[in-house]
């Protein structure tokens, strides 16, 4: 069921907000945009920062929620949510707030003019109630608003009614908002019928058609358009039988059949071309949002007079469709009609997604290898349709009669299980998981190309499987009995093949490796095995939950980034180790060495390059407020009780979202990366978490669903219930932790630490390098930044050198302070911009702006100072005025 959404927009952000959701945002060189996005050139986008709350309710947004935009007592825009999706890397790129990483896209987006107060009294909220902060009203709330007008969107309608629309996108209401026309029918004296009209028509015909109409029009089964050479009112075009898909109001209605050709009726203003329907309604109405997708695909839309565009719907009046678009919709429309399970996530996939559907074929032995792995392996032969798949196709697993090994079983063949596309990758070239890739000669075979899992289903018993052994140490009775699990309520082939004839004319195909399953764009096959499959098919995890990270992390992670004497592999390769002992690293150093920079790249890596094992990362800073309900969670009022606080359920925290989707219950395994973890009171925000970081289970001091809530390792049952969250093998816990920052810290103890290998990222000595040792050093750093020297546009010739010299003295002041090459990268980047100042200020300037910032606190920054006073090309006068303001201290005055 549709939910509202209330987001206010501050003065501060309105200029942001006119240009990323009043003007769709060009999105072609966008950072942080999920690959499921990548088709939208552009869109309509905002977002709100974290708080648990607010992240709750992102969470569970779905496409078609309404969102209203209020700003000084008023509602002012409106429209409907697209996608979400979580990304600081877009915050910063779409609004230079990486804080802003709950994002959204908009379809439908309006502008309207309704006070506040006109929709929170109707939804039962006290007066002088405001909104603030992005907000949900509860189901309760939202009943009252039904009660009284049967729907929102006839509340919205009434109310912009009421309050008049000012303004609205491409010129109609897009939202809720009917297109609103004098109707022509037998009771109206003032219209008149003519006869049929002779009319050339003034565009292509179309396979299909589409009309943005009014519920007027759709009710008396006509379509109707002023008598004028405007391409959109080109009613004389359509035939009888054409068929014309109804738009109305966010949804396609359902379609209607032309029974009469363009015929005239008038009014005292105005000559209208008419055309008779046959009006066939959808049971379920198909939400815009679902099928835009598969509408605005390049092999689907038409270059002219389509309906489509890359912000939503156009806003004029009838459209040509391409035969794929029509067919699909056609499909679409008549699928929720005849399927027994229209709600099974498998299913709703399908129909909304509209992607490719292969079936994958290999012995019952291989499927027990791919579910402990959570992937599919193909053949090098097998290449080209291994390139072909994308994130969100879908695979059939057939499962053949005969093992690949002979002193095993025979089992049925039948159809185990489905999966919905995440990744691809390739499998480690010294790992051999399948059995016949222990094999030599040419009776071996490598499985190098890795298929993973958004979601992996399975019709037999999982958790009657032993994942923790490969089938290499199992016994052959032992392999049997798991085949017998891994098969039980499986689909015979014999009826999978029935189905699918029944379904397309044809059977179920049966003998490539991996081939489609029908026809492009023919999901009727798909669809009607999901649906056979539903009652048994059963969720399991997409990440191998038992297995350990044994892979390798390329040198590229670090590109970029620059450590002499080759320290950087010496870093790559001390984290490889430790992720292959299954230890959680900590990294340490000064400010600015590059520690938190390293952990988010390897973490992101380790989702891209091992998707079978890790499902994604999250970074976050770590504050001395944090404490288990931030970590562990806690309880939260209810959904439908945010308001009196007497119902309250667990909401998992930071860390347990890392193991469980909370919208879809599917197991995660995203790796946490803790910025500046010694700012966190480690016994207060970390409480129970120790035992979970020694490998150990714990139940948690809450309930739900009348459970206990249960934290444990993999080692046991992979599959877990609502109160459960299972632990996999390979989750890391990254931390970064500054060593020089002595102000506002808390101790860590060993009982903590020793969970932890601890990896030193240095800053470089400088100590010893005499200015061509630390000339080369610095073109090496910005050689690595891309940075040029060239744009210093220095009146003298060794400007680099002067930053050396500036570095030199800071580190070399005293014992317990540094600063690392990322501060003197900012250093650089400050000096290319301000070409117009005297080179001397512009280096001390930086060194106020980037040095100065890390020096409070610490009890001997005077002589730091005074060090970096000293240097050549430094303002002494100006260094000594901003630090008596920023520290305290002076490098002209004595301390007396």
């Amino acid at each position: 069921m549709t939910k509202l959404y209330f987001h206010p927009v501050n003065d501060q952000w309105y200029s942001h907000f006119e240009r990323t959701v009043k003007t769709p945002l060009d999105l072609s060189a966008a950072e942080g945009l999920p690959t499921t996005l990548n088709h939208l050139d552009e869109a309509r986008v905002w977002g709100t920062t974290y708080e648990t709350k607010k992240d709750r309710y992102h969470e569970d947004i779905e496409s078609g929620d309404i969102v209203l935009f209020s700003q000084e007592g008023k509602f002012f825009a409106a429209g409907r949510i697209q996608h979400a999706f979580r990304s600081r890397e877009f915050g910063e790129w779409a609004w230079n707030n990486a804080d802003s990483e709950l994002v959204y896209t908009l379809t439908d987006f309006e502008e309207i003019s309704i006070p506040t107060n006109a929709i929170t009294d109707l939804l039962g909220y006290s007066g002088g109630f405001r909104v603030q902060g992005f907000m949900r009203p509860t189901k309760q709330r939202l009943q009252k608003l039904r009660s009284e007008f049967s729907s929102i969107n006839k509340a919205f309608k009434t109310l912009k009614e009421k309050y008049s629309q000012t303004s609205v996108d491409g010129g109609q209401e897009t939202l809720v908002g009917e297109y609103e026309t004098e109707t022509a029918t037998e009771t109206n004296p003032d219209i008149k019928t003519k006869n049929i009209l002779e009319d050339d028509s003034v565009t292509d015909t179309a396979p299909y058609y589409w009309v943005n109409q009014s519920h007027e029009e759709l009710e008396a089964g006509y379509l109707q358009a002023p008598r004028t050479s405007f391409p959109n009112y080109d009613l004389q075009k359509l035939e009888i039988d054409d068929i014309v898909f109804n738009y109305v109001d966010g949804e396609i209605v359902g379609y209607s059949k032309v029974t009469q050709s363009a015929y005239l009726v008038a009014d005292e203003d105005e000559e209208k071309r008419r055309v008779d329907i046959d009006v066939h309604l959808f049971d379920t109405p198909l939400q815009f949002v679902d099928v835009f997708p598969y509408l605005w695909r390049e092999d689907v839309r038409l270059e002219k007079y389509y309906p489509i565009n890359r912000a939503g719907v156009n806003q004029q009046y009838l459209f040509n469709l391409s035969k794929k678009a029509g067919d699909y919709l056609l499909e679409k429309g008549n699928e929720a009609e005849s399927l027994s399970h229209p709600d099974h996530p498998l299913i709703t996939h399908i129909q909304n997604t509209h992607p490719s559907v292969y079936k994958v074929t290999s012995p019952p032995d291989y499927w027990l290898t791919a579910y402990e792995h959570a992937a599919v392996g193909l053949e090098d032969g097998d290449q080209h349709h291994w390139s072909d798949i994308e994130a969100g196709d879908v695979l059939i697993f057939h499962s053949r009669e005969s093992p690949s090994r002979s002193e095993l079983a025979d089992q049925e063949s039948c159809i185990l299980g489905a999966g919905i596309v995440r990744a691809k990758t390739t499998k480690p070239e010294d790992e051999a998981w399948w059995h016949d890739e222990h094999k030599t000669g040419t009776d071996g075979k490598r499985h190098s190309n890795l298929i993973t899992f958004e979601r992996l289903y399975l019709t037999g018993n999982f958790d009657a499987i032993d994942h923790t052994q490969p089938l290499t140490a199992k016994a052959p009775t032992t392999i049997d009995n798991d085949l017998e699990a891994l098969t039980a309520n499986a689909l015979s082939f014999k009826k999978a093949d029935s189905i699918c004839n029944q379904a397309a004319g044809s059977g179920f195909p049966r003998h490539r490796a991996i081939e489609p399953l029908g026809a492009v764009d023919d999901h009727a096959k798909a669809l009607a095995l999901a649906d056979a499959l539903a009652d048994h098919l059963e969720e399991v995890p997409p990440v191998a939950l038992h297995k350990s990270f044994t892979g390798d992390i390329d040198n590229s992670t670090l590109k970029g980034l620059y450590f002499p004497n080759n320290h950087g592999e010496s870093i790559l390769a001390q984290i490889e180790g430790a992720l292959r002992s299954g230890k959680h690293i900590i990294f340490t150093g000064p400010p600015g060495t590059g520690k938190t920079e390293i952990a988010r790249r390897v973490a992101e890596y380790l989702a891209e390059q091992y998707p079978y094992l890790y499902t994604g990362s999250q970074l976050t800073t770590a504050t001395s407020d944090w404490s288990t309900f931030d970590t562990v969670g806690g309880y939260m009022p209810t959904e439908d009780d945010t308001d009196s606080g007497n119902n309250l359920e667990f909401t998992p925290g930071l860390v347990l979202n890392r193991f469980k989707s909370r919208r879809t219950n599917t197991q995660k395994n995203d790796s946490l990366v803790i910025d500046e973890l010694n700012r966190a009171d480690i016994d207060k925000a970390f409480g129970q978490l120790f035992t979970v970081l020694s490998g150990q289970s714990v139940q948690l001091p809450y309930t739900k669903d009348g459970e206990e809530i249960d934290l444990a390792p993999a080692n046991g049952n992979a599959l877990s219930d609502p109160h459960e969250y299972r632990i996999p093998e390979s989750w890391t816990l990254f931390a970064t932790l500054n060593t020089y920052d002595k102000t506002s810290l808390y101790e860590m103890s060993y009982a903590f630490m020793r969970r932890f290998a601890f990896i030193r990222v240095p800053e470089p000595d400088l100590v010893d390098l005499d200015d061509n040792d630390l000339q080369s050093l610095l073109e090496a750093y910005t050689d690595a930044w891309s940075i040029h020297t060239t744009d210093f546009d220095a009146a003298h010739s060794t400007p680099l050198l002067d930053v050396g010299h500036v570095w030199q003295a800071a580190n070399g002041a005293i014992d317990d302070r540094a600063i690392g090459p990322a501060v003197v990268k900012d250093i650089i980047a400050y000096l290319t911009e301000t070409t117009a100042l005297e080179w001397e200020q512009r280096l001390t300037q930086a060194v106020i702006s980037y040095i100065l910032p890390q020096l409070e606190g610490v009890p001997k920054r005077k002589q730091v100072v005074t060090e970096l006073a000293a240097v050549d090309r430094i303002d002494k006068q100006l260094l000594d005025t901003a630090a008596r303001d920023m520290l305290q201290v002076s490098v002209t005055q004595s301390d007396g």
